[in-house]
Parts: structure tokens; C-alpha cells; sequence
């Protein structure tokens, strides 16, 4: 229907393309799912209209004033052509392409969107939260000069309920967006439809951001420590430790006295401890504080439900490597690769849980130091999946034991000062084709359902880090521009009219004759009363079905 009349001038390039399978390219198609088709207006170059607030006058909807209504000129440089968009006001122009929707077709309009629990820094804090609960203020975002950086973000925009896809990375990264959101990819930014498997995506190779949080070097310990090797949901009993380490225990004795004015006490079987209170006065025990502690940061909780709290991500560096440091004391381990082929043996960390949510968070602390890693995940024979999170670099392992490490004199630590320091500085890592950003292979695009999606806009680097990979902003029209167009109802005819709303402080470009939001086009029966029938005009209209029944 399009190449016969309904969208002109068509564009076949701009239809969505469908991806069956990994195993094979993407492919233009003229629908997935139920009937729903794709496409990217574009913003014609013929006129573009700037709203102005005149100073000392109201706006009255009912006489409105067309001097609040300015043209404004279209530029053109090596970049294309655009109009400029004054901070902190609005603009209406024209679709290049011209509708003509038949009385079946009911059509919307979509954004560049990712899920709401795709996880962004709050580069002010250091929190590490969903994408939906972001606030606005700082972000992290690529520049090719510098790396990660904090950068000014818009707060985020609900965005509806939307198709979406879920990515997952060789390396382990997962993320979920819709089909139209840019990755960088080694040829430049791609919209995810345009991506297969096996194409590279960029992640970065360093977040190195942290917050000035009150966390305490003891506090980080003993959660390291806890999560880690702590039995941490125990209802109506003392939280339990367990490990064969006597460095782990007393750090643990010393932790619990100066955190909490508890004791750790033997239980007598299996390198068991528990977290007790002290008698109280008159002989009355009084509610276990340990306990209570634990609830606070939301962790009373069993071992598939561990992760990170926040206070850790907005902690200062020092307190994050305290904690890390404790954590991989515990279920962490440290080997070498390759000890037994004639190949130079290389070293691997390892850190290891049933909890994919901890997993995920402490990869990303460790990008804050410098340090990749991977996660896989390992299928055990009782069904319950573990996800094991490694590096094995010189460069990555050099910086985790030289800013973080085990906990001094621990079993691993002696294990590794004994036996592996002098591989591990023989060892040379290959050179990094950037230095910014590591390439990370696609293992697979799979349909994910219909999921509430969202917006924030990155003015000026146009782009942020979710979930540990680099995406462009998730609106399309750039530098904290939200674009909007009038619905087009069945059997609707003619151009559309283009909304922006510039919400950042700093003047932005639109350009003309590239698409600014996508199109779905829904099949469906007739509807009652179509845009054609009733001449465009609501007026005097019974009938209370305008769209197609889908």
C-alpha cells in the first residue's frame, strides 16, 4: 500500500526490517506482528515556525496571536540541512511526505525508546538506577576524545506501551529496545532493525565514576563480606557466616563490633557463624540488629535475590574497592588459564553466584575501576542457572589487585602473592584498537513483547550508557528535542504537522529530510466514520467510532 500511494515520496530504505532468527540477515518486510507496519517521517525543509512568548502577554488559546508564530531560516552544512530550535521553546513544521490513509489503516507514532528497568548512571550521585526512575541532572556518556564522561541529561519522558526487542551480547550484556534505537557499531550508529548477529556494538571500557556518599569503609566491608559468604534472610533467627578463611572471620568480628556492637560466635559445625546481640540489661535480648541492619538496605533477602544496594554505587571510590574487595574475598577466586598447554598461562578472576541481579551490578562497579569483564552463565545439573562473572586480561586483572584485590593475608591473597605475581607481569594483554570503548559481538536479537518504554534526551554528545552499552539518545530529534505529530486517522489526507519541544538550555539542530519519529501503520476493519467522510470536521458528528478496529 505504500509504494501504490499511501505514503509519497516513499522511501522503501525507511520500512522496518524483521530479523526471524540469528542465524540470518535482517530482511525489509511489510509487517510483523499483528498487521502493524513501519515507517520514519521526515521533517520537510520548506518551513519551519518557532513559537515566541512576547514579553508581558498572556497566551489565550481562543485569539491566539500569530506573532507568537516566527519562520525561521533552514541551514545547510556538511552535517545536512536544519533549522536551528532556541532553548526552552517549541516548533511546528511540516512531514516531506504526504498521507493518503486508506479507511482500514489506523496509524501512530512512535520514538527511539528503551525499557523502563534499562539501568543508567545518575552521574551527580553515582546511583545506579532504572532508566524510569531518573530524575534528570548528569549522566555517563561516550566522547571519542575523552572516554566516559559525566554530561547534562534531560529528566525522563514516558514514552507508552511499544514492540521491543532484547539484545544479548557475547560478553553477557542483555538490553531491551525498540527496533528504530541507534547502537554504535564499528561502521557508525545503527538503529537496532538494521543490526544481526555477529555485528560488533560499543561498550565502554571505563565508567570511572563514583558518588560522596556516607558509606563507611567497615559498613562496605561487612555487605561484601555478607553478601558474599552471609546467610542474610534468616526469619526469626541470627543472620549466619560461613567460611574456612580465619582472615574472612576476624575481619567479620571486627566489622560486627565496630558497625553494629554485636559478637560473631561459633556455631560449631561447618565454619558456621552467627551475628548475635549482647545480652541486655537485665539478661533481656533485644531485637537482633544485625537483622534489622541488613533490612535496611533491603537485603533480608535469600541468596537469588542478592545485589548491590544503592549506597555502594554512590559511595566514594574508596569505600566501592572496600567492598569489592570483601565480596570477592568471599565467592570470588582467582586461577590460571592455560597451565597445562604449551601456551603462556594467563590469569582469570572469577566471581561466581546464583544471583543474575548481583551479578549485573557488580560488573558495572567494576567498570567504575577500569576493569571489563564477562558474564556467562553455567547450567548445573539440579536446573537453578549460576552466573559467573570473569576477566582475564594482564591489564584488567593488574588493576583489580592493584585498587581493589582480596582482603590482605586472606587464603586467595597469599595464593595469588605466592604463586602467580610473577606470570601475571610477564604476561602482555593485546593492544586495544580504542581506547575508550571495547567492541562486543551480538549473539542474538529475539522479540521481546510490548513493554512500557522511555525517553531522555543527552544535549549535545547525543548519546549515554544503559546497561553497560553505549545507545544514542532515545529520542531521535537530537540535544533534548521531544518530537510529536498530530494522529492520522483512517482514510487521512495530506502532510502532518511536526511538534518539537527543545527542553535543554542550549540552542539545538532539527534537520529536515531525515525521519524524526516512526510510523506504525494497524490493519483492521473500516472504521465508522472516517477523516474523509466527515471532511476533516468533528462537528455535528453522531457517530463515536473515528478509528479502525484493530
Amino acid at each position: 500500500m505504500a509504494q501504490k500511494g499511501m505514503i509519497s515520496p516513499f522511501e522503501s530504505s525507511l520500512i522496518r526490517k524483521l530479523q526471524p532468527d540469528s542465524s540470518v540477515a535482517c530482511k525489509p518486510v511489510i509487517s510483523y506482528g499483528l498487521s502493524s507496519y513501519g515507517y520514519d517521517i521526515r521533517l520537510s525543509g520548506a518551513e519551519f515556525r518557532i513559537f515566541r512568548h512576547i514579553p508581558g502577554t498572556v497566551i489565550d488559546p481562543k485569539n491566539f496571536n500569530p506573532q507568537n508564530l516566527e519562520s525561521t531560516q533552514l541551514h545547510t552544512d556538511e552535517s545536512g540541512s536544519y533549522f536551528i530550535l532556541p532553548a526552552h521553546s517549541y516548533g511546528l513544521g511540516v512531514a516531506l511526505e504526504k498521507l493518503q490513509v486508506p479507511e482500514n489503516i489506523t496509524v501512530i507514532c512512535i520514538g527511539k525508546c528503551l525499557t523502563g528497568d534499562a539501568k543508567i548512571v545518575d552521574a551527580a550521585t553515582g546511583a545506579y538506577l532504572p532508566i524510569k526512575e531518573f530524575a534528570g541532572g548528569q549522566t555517563a556518556s561516550y566522547s571519542e576524545e575523552k572516554g566516559i564522561i559525566k554530561t547534562a541529561a534531560t529528566a525522563v519522558i514516558p514514552q507508552g506501551v511499544k514492540p521491543i526487542y532484547q539484545v544479548t551480547t557475547k560478553k553477557g550484556a542483555v538490553i531491551q529496545a525498540t527496533s528504530n534505537h541507534p547502537f554504535l557499531t564499528e561502521t557508525g550508529w545503527k538503529p537496532l532493525e538494521e543490526l544481526t548477529s555477529g555485528v560488533k556494538i560499543a561498550t565502554p571500557k571505563s565508567i570511572p565514576i563514583f558518588g560522596n556518599g556516607d558509606l563507611t569503609i567497615n559498613e562496605a566491608t561487612l555487605l561484601g563480606l555478607m553478601i558474599s559468604e552471609g546467610q542474610c534472610h534468616t526469619p526469626g533467627n541470627s543472620p549466619t557466616f560461613t567460611s574456612e578463611d580465619e582472615v574472612l572471620v576476624n575481619t567479620l568480628k571486627s566489622c560486627v563490633k565496630t558497625v553494629l556492637d554485636q559478637e560473631v560466635t561459633y556455631k560449631g559445625k561447618d565454619f558456621g557463624y552467627r551475628l548475635v546481640n549482647q545480652v541486655g540489661r537485665g539478661g533481656v535480648v533485644t531485637h537482633n540488629r544485625a537483622n534489622l541492619w541488613l533490612q535496611s538496605y533491603g537485603l533480608n533477602v535469600g541468596a537469588l535475590g542478592k545485589f548491590v544496594p544503592q549506597q555502594v554505587f554512590t559511595a566514594p571510590k574508596v569505600v566501592v574497592a572496600a567492598f569489592l574487595r570483601a565480596l570477592f574475598s568471599g565467592d570470588g577466586s582467582v586461577y590460571l588459564v592455560g597451565e597445562s598447554t604449551r601456551a603462556k598461562p594467563t590469569l582469570a578472576v572469577e566471581y561466581c553466584s546464583i544471583s543474575e541481579h548481583l551479578i549485573r551490578d557488580v560488573h558495572h562497579l567494576l567498570l567504575r575501576f577500569g576493569i571489563p569483564s564477562q558474564i556467562r552463565v553455567k547450567k548445573p545439573a539440579n536446573g537453578r542457572n549460576a552466573y559467573v562473572l570473569a576477566f582475564q586480561s594482564s591489564e584488567a586483572v593488574l588493576k583489580f589487585f592493584n585498587e581493589i584485590g582480596f582482603l590482605p593475608d586472606s587464603i586467595k591473597q597469599r595464593r595469588f602473592e605466592e604463586k602467580m605475581y610473577s606470570i601475571l607481569l610477564a604476561t602482555k594483554s593485546r593492544p586495544q584498537v580504542h581506547d575508550h570503548i571495547l567492541w562486543d559481538e551480538i549473539k542474538s536479537i529475539e522479540c521481546a513483547g510490548m513493554e512500557e518504554v522511555y525517553d531522555i534526551s543527552v544535549p549535545g554528545l547525543e548519546n549515554f550508557v544503559a546497561n553497560d552499552i553505549i545507545v544514542h539518545n532515545s529520542t531521535y530529534a537530537r540535544c533534548g528535542i521531544i518530537a510529536n505529530l498530530t494522529p492520522a486517522e483512517a482514510a487521512w489526507r495530506g502532510h502532518l504537522t511536526l511538534e518539537f519541544s527543545n527542553s535543554s538550555s542550549a540552542d539545538c539542530r532539527i534537520y529536515a529530510n531525515e525521519g524524526v519519529v516512526q510510523l506504525l501503520f494497524l490493519e483492521g476493519e473500516p472504521c465508522a466514520v472516517s477523516y474523509e467522510t466527515r471532511r476533516g470536521k468533528y462537528q455535528d458528528q453522531l457517530e463515536i467510532v473515528t478509528i479502525a478496529r484493530v
